[in-house]
């Protein structure tokens, strides 16, 4: 069940991205958010050491995260403490 702040915070990052943007979520926590974004067509990768299964993330510190060789078009974190 997606939450109503997610939700929202989808809809606002939707309405400031083109289409088919390619995201970096720092964080992702359970995927709700990577989930929204990549239904709604945007290329999400998804980093959190605690993702669970079967979520599609890379499961690593982000100071461990590797960047692959194409850019993004957004970064983003939510509920994140570093």
């Amino acid at each position: 069940m997606t939450t109503t702040r997610i939700s929202a915070f989808a809809s606002e990052l939707c309405g400031r991205l083109m289409a088919r943007s390619r995201i970096l979520e720092i964080g992702c926590g359970t995927g709700e958010l990577t989930t929204i974004l990549r239904e709604r067509g945007h290329f999400v990768v998804a980093v959190d050491p605690k993702a669970p299964e079967p979520l599609d993330a890379l499961r690593v510190q982000f100071e461990s995260f590797e960047a692959p060789d194409h850019y993004f078009d957004a970064v983003i974190m939510q509920l994140v403490l570093h």
